[in-house]
């Protein structure tokens, strides 16, 4: 079985708006829907759990039957920290889980128009490896400066690339990885590949695609619709 673990429980603070980001309304849809019916939609994806706040979980019972979420499996409660909420999602997956062999698919519910064929991909390239995520290359040149003010080291563009979501792993085994880590040093991660690759496991990299950015700022708002009123979404 493979789950996805959506992770909806974040503020968004620069974003603006008197709720979090992934409730925001986008041409009459939450956001948290769409990135539900691109899961929901994927042959590889079998349930979906859900790590948000008491607060919206009526809501989003509702919008699970009226969009027809099927795939909706429970509920996880959010962590102090990213990784921390990663770790409830996992820990709500395992009650579930049917193999050693299940796949997580962990994803930000702000990152709504991700391609049905990325997740599929993304899943499928666990196989052989520890995990597979999915990366962009950086387009500006780029360099290192310990205090922003002075040049002190150039950086080979080619060989640097930009994380995404879903952090596609083996579930068993990435659950014992975070449940074996003390809470002080989980809650430091930044990305769910960290403590990963921090104990030596094999990440297999896949190029991801432009429409799977995260709404961070209003401008991110508008490009979503731009893109859904466009068709190129």
């Amino acid at each position: 079985m493979n789950f996805a673990v959506i992770l909806a429980g974040g503020v968004g603070t620069r974003m603006g708006s008197d709720i979090p980001k992934q409730y925001i309304c986008v041409e009459g849809k939450p956001v948290l829907v769409y990135t539900l019916e691109r899961f929901q939609a994927c042959p590889d994806i079998d349930k979906i759990v859900i790590v948000a706040d008491e607060a919206w979980r009526a809501d989003i019972q509702n919008w699970a039957k009226q969009y027809n979420i099927e795939k909706f499996l429970d509920f996880a409660t959010p962590g102090a920290t990213r990784q921390d909420s990663v770790y409830s999602g996992l820990s709500c997956c395992i009650r579930y889980a049917q193999s050693s062999t299940d796949i997580v698919a962990v994803h930000d519910s702000a990152r709504a128009l991700i391609s049905v064929e990325l997740i599929s991909k993304l899943v499928q390239g666990v196989e052989g490896y520890d995990g597979c995520i999915p990366v962009m290359p950086l387009k500006d040149a780029v360099f290192y400066s310990a205090g922003g003010q002075i040049i002190e080291k150039l950086v080979n563009r080619n060989e640097l690339f930009c994380t995404q979501a879903p952090e596609c792993f083996y579930l068993q085994p990435y659950w014992e990885l975070n449940n074996a880590t003390p809470a002080s040093v989980r809650s430091t991660a930044l990305a769910d590949h960290e403590l990963a690759f921090q104990n030596g496991w094999r990440i297999h990299c896949c190029p991801s695609e432009e429409n799977n950015f995260k709404l961070t700022t209003p401008g991110d708002i508008d490009r979503m619709i731009s893109l859904l009123r466009t068709g190129k979404a």
